[in-house]
């Protein structure tokens, strides 16, 4: 259960802060599973009685537990002290209350038996692969045994473990500690010389804490992010926690004494530990927020502070399946189409605690290049809106394999990988080919061909005058009539001309139709007899007949004219009888010109003919 803890410790003084990576990611492409590299320590003290006089503040333990509780929690650490024979043997552990209880034990006595305490040292170490080792060795003096056979003999078995050191890949630094070792050719510094060390003389080199940081920030690069103190009596030291940290741990560090430390944080478990020159805040997943640390000191501007973070993470890999059309040559047969196919990869690396949460999304990742592979091949990516965005060709692949490496991210990440993600394919669209339709338009041409050829006929045929006569309701009685007496005129035209095509004004006019001879009456001489000239208008294709029971067939023979009986268009070259209230409009060629007739009296010939200009 999570808990908000406030801690108060009390310091003596507070030194420079060992904080240092001994689990930075490094990515390896093609690895099964978690790829970073972790480190084994082992810290080699020299316990003899000339200590007491080079350390009496004992400070020599108190930069070792510095050195112990400042790792990352996957590095291992282990402790030999040595004197006339070998005192305290600490093997490599994560254990660190363990092994800071075999520190508290240790006492100065004794001669330096320094071959006994390498060999002892070099024999802690594992053989695993990938690891990186260093023995940081604390003395004040050469080698030196009670006679001169076992001072030989520790000499050559620290000479032997030296070049045992070397061939494991472990580096030995030299802490000198006091005054006694200013001669950089005594024996002791054989094992520095060997392994590529190096050798660091307290004063010169600066406090044993500032020796220390030295190592740290040199050879073991932790990534880490300096903390500012406020310059008060009451000093504060503020650090912000991202989302989806597993481990934080705040060192801080000072010249002078500091006291009354307390420590104001949400997390699920945290612990301050405390020494001479040093105090360290270890956190169990803590809540993204600011932690509070107040202390007292002197002088707060000398007090220096550091944030490491750790996260246990693993990638993240979506996974979008894209189908696109092929680039094609013109062809002017149609062809089965081809496609293209492509993974689209969203990379998250996620938290694996419970909030599961992207650590992408925060403000330390956002534009941070990071190296990455898919199916062992590497690539670079830039982190935006909290994920790397990759496009691969899907063709013959059914998965992917994603490794990243967060090296450069300011943190200590534990990654769990590669991860393996499916690519969820779908078929390509099925292919349809457009369909023919030259069939259809053999067809369609068929047919306007016989349309073309009745509509020819059709007009041939309305060439022809075809009279038909339609009767009234007693047009039986109409049509016995008709074959015992022939049709003949009657009556009159009474016409009145409203405009003329050409503006002038026609007073009104008669017709009389009473006395013609039966036959065809074309509606261009009625127009003449009256003296009514219209100009070429296609009158003298309008033709009247006399019809039964003193009606008039009328027959519209133009190509343009337009006659309608009513609000009936009559069709050219049909005869359509005009009976008592009937009435006929003509439409002339000139689109101008038209004549309007209505039949007001019970016979044709006492009616009224109307003549206008207007357009239809």
């Amino acid at each position: 259960m999570k808990r908000k803890i406030r801690i108060v410790e009390s310091l003596k003084a507070i030194g420079m802060a060992l904080v240092f990576s001994c689990s930075v990611s490094s990515l390896a492409l093609a690895a099964e599973s978690n790829s970073e590299e972790s480190a084994e320590i082992v810290f080699l003290l020299d316990a003899s009685a000339s200590m007491k006089t080079q350390d009496r503040e004992w400070l020599a333990l108190d930069a070792i537990r510095q050195g112990i509780y400042s790792v990352p929690s996957n590095c291992q650490t282990g402790f030999v002290a040595y004197g006339t024979e070998v005192q305290t043997v600490v093997p490599l552990t994560e254990d660190k209350e363990k092994l800071d209880m075999q520190i508290d034990g240790v006492e100065y006595g004794g001669y330096t038996n320094a071959g006994a305490g390498l060999t002892q040292a070099v024999g802690l170490f594992s053989d695993t692969p990938d690891k990186t080792r260093y023995i940081i060795m604390l003395s004040d003096g050469e080698i030196d045994m009670p006679g001169a056979e076992e001072e030989k003999k520790s000499r050559e078995s620290y000479k032997q473990a030296a070049a045992y050191a070397e061939k494991k890949g472990i580096q030995i630094c030299i802490i000198a500690i006091g005054s006694e070792l200013d001669n950089p050719q005594m024996h002791i510094f054989d094992g520095a010389e060997i392994t590529d060390g190096t050798i660091y003389w307290e004063g010169s080199s600066g406090s044993l804490t500032q020796i220390i940081e030295r190592i740290v920030s040199h050879k073991l690069q932790i990534p880490r992010q300096p903390l500012a103190a406020t310059d008060a009596e009451e000093g504060k030291i503020l650090a912000e926690l991202p989302a989806g940290v597993n481990q934080a741990k705040i060192m801080i560090t000072s010249d002078n004494e500091i006291e009354q430390v307390t420590a104001q944080y949400d997390a699920e478990g945290g612990h301050i530990t405390t020494g001479k020159r040093f105090a360290a805040v270890d956190l169990e997943r803590p809540e993204p927020g600011t932690v509070e640390i107040c202390f007292l000191a002197s002088d707060v501007s000398e007090v220096q502070a550091y944030l490491v973070t750790e996260f246990v993470v693993k990638p993240q890999v979506l996974v979008e399946y894209r189908i696109e059309p092929a680039m094609q040559a013109e062809s002017k047969e149609q062809e089965q189409p081809s496609y293209e196919h492509f993974a689209d990869l969203t990379i998250e690396v996620i938290d694996t605690g419970k909030g599961h949460t992207n650590i992408f999304t925060g403000k330390a990742f956002e534009g941070l290049e990071v190296p990455y592979s898919i199916n062992s091949v590497p690539f670079t990516g830039v982190v935006e809106q909290g994920r790397i965005s990759h496009t691969i060709p899907a063709d013959g692949i059914d998965e992917v394999e994603v490794a990243v490496e967060l090296s450069s991210s300011g943190a200590i990440c534990h990654i769990e990988q590669p991860v393996v993600s499916p690519i969820p394919k779908i078929p390509d669209p099925e292919f349809v080919p457009d369909p023919d339709y030259r069939p259809l338009w053999g067809i369609l041409g068929g047919l306007a061909a016989i349309i073309t050829v009745l509509g020819i006929w059709l007009l041939k045929k309305n060439q022809t005058t075809i009279l038909y006569v339609s009767q009234p309701s007693d047009i039986g009685n109409r049509t016995e009539k008709a074959k015992s007496k022939p049709c003949t005129y009657t009556g009159k035209f009474n016409m009145y001309v409203v405009k003329t095509a050409d503006g002038t004004d026609v007073p009104p006019q008669t017709y009389r139709l009473f006395g013609r001879r039966a036959g065809k009456l074309s509606l261009n001489q009625v127009l003449q007899t009256c003296k009514i000239r219209l100009g070429k208008s296609g009158a003298e294709n309008i033709i009247f007949y006399p019809g039964p029971d003193h009606s008039v067939i009328i027959t519209d023979q133009s190509e343009r004219c337009t006659v309608m009986r009513g609000m009936e268009i009559l069709k050219k070259g049909m005869g359509y009888p005009v009976f008592y209230g009937e009435k006929i409009t003509v439409s002339f060629e000139d689109e101008v010109t038209e004549i309007e007739a209505g039949n007001n009296c019970r016979r044709w010939g006492e009616g009224r003919c109307q003549l206008y200009d207007g357009a239809v």
